[in-house]
């Protein structure tokens, strides 16, 4: 992979990671694409975002001030500088922001209160006010903006005292919670009951209760007659547990109004209260620890006794002890849980059924609070009260030793369950943890755990091991003098591999210490001898010490060993310049241009500029025009037909294929499962949109990530054609001469979505009418998988007519010829099967050899999502007369018989979506991990006649906690299958046991 793809994915998860609030994790990624390719100003900007949201105020300072630099036209940039300016009150230099944010974006609501409210700190409140005038334009609906103006004008004389109440009327009427905008008003008009109820209203919805009883006190003080006055201040002090002045409250308001007096009324419940009250345990730990032993009986009772009691009045405490005889133990947890406090929310909501998976629940909590020996002690008693999980992750562990089998990730999970089955602690286990930690980006945690893990052990053989793991958690969260002495206890025990060399080689270069750096990244390339990456950086050493005849021999061997990183020629052709050598540096420029590299602007300007330095004018006229810009789009239309007939082109560009139309499916899915999954069973209908073919002259198409996006020459979006879109207008659109076809789907290259959502929009293209062979090229999802060249090929397509997304994510042509989706994604119709199958089923025809009736669709080879007791399943499976085959090592001209010919196919993951090329009345098994159920093979056994099965694996990982902890997500998550549940729903289906085919 390139280092610029590389930074691309490091600026893609730091993205995921800043969304998700991860800002430790999101910093690091975005430090990582930085240092693999500094001159793109989305990474610095977004490390300043993430900086900032953390109080790395100077650091974001600089972050911000380096993105402005490489994109100098950016607005947003300039905003958030003017932000984190302002919290570091440093407001003429924010002013100077917010007015260039201003100029380049004239519109923006923000920028101008940023302005204002940094213009009021340097008492330019004359310029402060225009400026949120403004802002009051282009959000006239945002409250709080007339609160600013309105106390600005106040501060500014008091001859705009006027302005400035209308102001905060204006303000509260648009926000009756306003509490700043009251107690603004009530600055002018201390004595105003209206304002003083109101203020106390607003505080209460935010649950300052201590706040709003001050304003009902004085509002009593206005008023004493109001009883409906004192029976608020009455319940705000209840809610501070302030219960006898509450009640003294409550007798006034009944006695200035009887209606305030019943059997159910606040009062009576107060009093009730105030007798029953107990202190609540300082935290949760504490209780689940005291009451682990008791029997589920004896919890409820003690739950009862130390929580309720507090909050039922007796009328509750009746109807509670009704309900509490049907109750579990893991139904009161499941209840009280998510508060730290066990305040025991009505209506109840149960959901667990098992002890095991209350000892998981107890776990997640003591993880989520850093409390690893009680989570480790929890998750031991949920495993031995279930071992189905840690016996198939230990069998798995063994499987790998004898096959000899290299998955890291899969034997890191296996080495955790198996160790946690053998608890007390161990230093293994704790090591374990502190990978997932760090493979998360939890450095800090991290390194507590390998801490932990030493102090145990801190003999054992394996603690090198750990020492370098704790190195690699410090290195990447900056630590950089405490990795380098943790590195150097790994070698001290004689462990070292090349992630050790070479963190402790740029520890070294980011010291200047530029000697032991490259003694250090020699070492790694002795183990690691065709690294290209490894080369790049010794090279980078090489000429920090001016060594250029050894930096220059670095650079070439980097360049001979994939993948390629456009740094090495970049580099390489830098010092030949120097070296004035400008023929050798022209041709190293060269090869660089024609290998087309997916580079970022800013990398291409700097390729532009090493043409200056050759003096290549007439290629770098032809390179620079590669390079274009469009300005950010002007308008989004939301009809297709009605841009295309409102645009200077003819009708006739616009081709409609289907009308939209209702899928149904009637029959439900059959399992052996209580209930159906609704994941499964539903949509039993939904409505699939109509589907067309678009011409566009010197239109655009952009595709990256999970965007697509159509734009026209008049640089107008088309919205029905646009998936989550991102304005391209900093991304150079490459030209691409005559007719493409655009297919490229915002689901990537995955198998499935290849299938079913970009294959199609070639179909939509064959039924429009279109010549095929007037098309020059293919825009396409990836084409780099032997499925995608073949399925092209298939499809008629020569390979000297595709393009990828993936190199070009931005395109513009002569004509951009665009089919819509074909349907809903993960939402198949029968159109979308029937051309897959009308393509490709004809290549079983050619197959001669007999083809087994029963077939299993192993994912073992897949890097996620696998059966974990697979062996276990193989030997049933066998005694079913299945035979294994893998879906990813056979071409579809392979596959199409053996689908075609069998009479039961089990399957399991992206190796269903081979399932359109079975014939009608195929038995078919889906077998689903719990955490990971969708319909669209569902849906394809419908429109195909095939009879459909499904059966969910074992609940496996019930701790959501520790499933994120050890899997990127829910989607990766393996799955045990029950044997017994498995031959269950054979007998449902009617599959009898017998001889496997030969």
């Amino acid at each position: 992979m390139s280092t610029n793809k590389t930074a691309a994915i490091y600026l893609t998860n730091g993205n995921k990671f800043l969304e998700e609030g991860n800002l430790e994790e999101a910093i690091t990624a975005f430090r990582s694409a930085i240092e693999l390719n500094p001159h793109y100003s989305w990474s610095h900007h977004n490390l300043g975002e993430a900086l900032a949201k953390l109080g790395k105020l100077e650091e974001a300072i600089i972050a911000f001030r380096r993105a402005i630099e490489l994109n100098p036209d950016f607005s947003w940039s300039y905003h958030h500088l003017g932000d984190v300016l302002e919290r570091q009150q440093q407001w003429g230099e924010a002013v100077v922001a917010f007015g260039k944010a201003i100029e380049l974006n004239p519109d923006h609501f923000g920028s101008y209160c940023g302005l204002g409210q940094n213009l009021v700190k340097l008492g330019r409140l004359d310029e402060a006010i225009s400026a949120y005038r403004r802002a009051s334009e282009l959000e006239p609906e945002a409250d709080w903006i007339h609160y600013r103006l309105g106390d600005v004008l106040q501060q500014r004389t008091k001859m705009n005292l006027e302005e400035a109440i209308t102001s905060y009327r204006r303000a509260i009427e648009l926000n009756p919670d306003d509490v700043q905008a009251c107690g603004k008003l009530l600055e002018i008009h201390p004595n105003n009951l209206e304002v003083l109820l109101q203020l106390g209203k607003a505080l209460v919805k935010q649950e300052q209760w201590k706040e709003a009883s001050i304003y009902y006190r004085k509002a009593i003080e206005l008023n004493s007659k109001d009883a409906s006055v004192h029976y608020q201040l009455g319940a705000v002090l209840e809610k501070q547990d302030n219960l006898e002045e509450a009640i003294s409250y409550y007798r006034k308001a009944i006695e200035l109004d009887p209606c305030f007096m019943s059997d159910d009324s606040s009062f009576a419940k107060a009093v009730a209260k105030l007798r029953q009250i107990e202190k609540f345990p300082p935290h949760i730990a504490d209780f689940l620890m005291q009451t682990s032993d008791l029997r589920d009986a004896d919890f409820v009772q003690e739950t009862f006794r130390t929580y309720l009691r507090r909050s039922l009045g007796d009328e509750g405490i009746a109807e509670y002890l009704e309900m509490t005889r049907s109750m579990t133990r893991e139904q009161i947890i499941c209840g009280i849980s998510n508060s730290q406090e066990f305040r025991f929310r009505w209506p109840f909501s149960f959901a667990l059924t098992s002890l095991n998976i209350v000892h998981w629940s107890i776990g997640s909590f003591f993880a989520q609070n850093s409390l690893w020996e009680e989570a480790i002690a929890a998750y031991y008693k949920a495993i031995i009260l279930k071992p189905e999980i840690a016996i198939a992750y230990s069998r798995l562990t063994e499987n790998f030793g004898m096959q000899n089998k290299l998955d890291e990730e899969s034997a890191l999970r296996s080495r955790f369950f198996k160790l946690i089955a053998a608890y007390p602690d161990s230093s293994e286990l704790y090591t374990c943890i502190g990978k997932f930690l760090t493979i998360r980006g939890r450095f800090g945690e991290a390194i507590k755990m390998y801490q932990k893990a030493i102090s145990l052990q801190p003999d054992s053989s394996k603690c090198g091991e750990i020492y370098s793991e704790m190195g690699q958690a410090l290195f990447s969260s900056n630590q950089l003098d405490k990795a380098l002495d943790s590195f150097k206890k790994a070698l001290e025990t004689n462990f070292a591999n090349k992630e050790t060399y070479m963190a402790i080689g740029h520890i070294y270069a980011y010291s200047n210490q530029v000697n032991l750096a490259i003694s250090f990244f020699h070492k790694a390339l002795i183990i690691d001898p065709e690294n290209s990456e490894y080369y790049i950086h010794l090279g980078h050493s090489y000429g920090r010490i001016n060594n250029l005849d050894l930096a220059i021999s670095c650079y070439k061997n980097a360049i001979q060993n994939p993948p390629v990183h456009h740094h090495a020629y970049t580099s390489l052709a830098n010092i030949l310049i120097a070296e004035n050598k400008q023929e050798e540096a022209h041709l190293i420029i060269n090869n660089l241009i024609s290998l087309n590299l997916p580079l970022s602007y800013t990398e291409k300007q700097g390729i532009v500029k090493l043409m200056e330095k050759v003096g290549w004018s007439e290629e770098q006229n032809t390179y620079i025009e590669k390079l274009k810009l469009h300005p950010p789009i002007k308008e989004i239309c939301d009809s297709v037909k009605n841009s295309v007939a409102n645009f200077s082109i003819k009708i006739t560009n616009y081709i409609e294929i289907h009308p939209p139309h209702v899928v149904e499916f009637p029959n439900p899915p059959k399992t052996i499962h209580k209930d159906l999954d609704p994941r499964v069973a539903f949509p039993d209908k939904f409505e699939s949109p109509k589907t067309f073919v678009v011409i566009l002259p010197n239109g655009r198409y952009c595709a990256w990530g999970t965007t697509t996006a159509v734009i026209t020459s008049d640089n107008k979006l088309l919205s029905e054609l646009t998936t989550e879109f991102q304005d391209p207008h900093h991304i150079p659109a490459y030209h691409i001469e005559g007719t493409v076809a655009a297919l490229s789907a915002n689901t990537g290259n995955n198998y499935y979505h290849w299938l079913y959502d970009m294959l199609p929009r070639y179909g939509l293209l064959e039924l429009s009418g279109i010549d095929i062979d007037s098309i020059d090229r293919f825009l396409v999802s990836g084409y780099f998988l032997n499925a995608q060249k073949e399925t092209l090929k298939s499809l008629g397509i020569p390979s000297h007519k595709v393009i990828d997304s993936l190199t070009y994510p931005h395109i513009e042509a002569d004509k951009l010829v665009v089919p819509s989706y074909a349907g809903i994604v993960n939402s198949p119709t029968k159109w979308i099967v029937n051309f897959l199958r009308d393509k490709f089923l004809p290549l079983a025809d050619n197959s001669k050899s007999e083809n087994p009736e029963r077939i299993y669709l192993t994912r073992r080879s897949a890097r996620s999502r696998k059966i974990i007791n697979e062996d276990e399943v193989f030997n049933l499976l066998q005694e079913y007369g299945f035979t294994t085959i893998d879906p990813a090592n056979l071409s579809i001209a392979e596959l199409a018989p053996l689908m075609a010919n069998a009479k039961v196919v089990i399957g399991y993951g992206a190796g269903n979506a081979n399932l359109f090329l079975c014939s009608p009345g195929t038995k078919v098994i889906e077998l689903f991990s719990p955490y990971f159920i969708g319909p669209n093979y569902r849906m394809i056994c419908h429109h195909l006649g095939l009879d459909y099965y499904y059966l969910l694996g074992s609940e496996g990982i019930v701790c959501s906690y520790l499933r994120k902890l050890i899997y990127p997500g829910d989607g990766w998550v393996d799955n045990l299958v029950s044997l017994d549940a498995l031959k269950q729903l054979f007998k449902l289906a009617r599959v009898e046991p017998r001889r496997r085919e030969l």
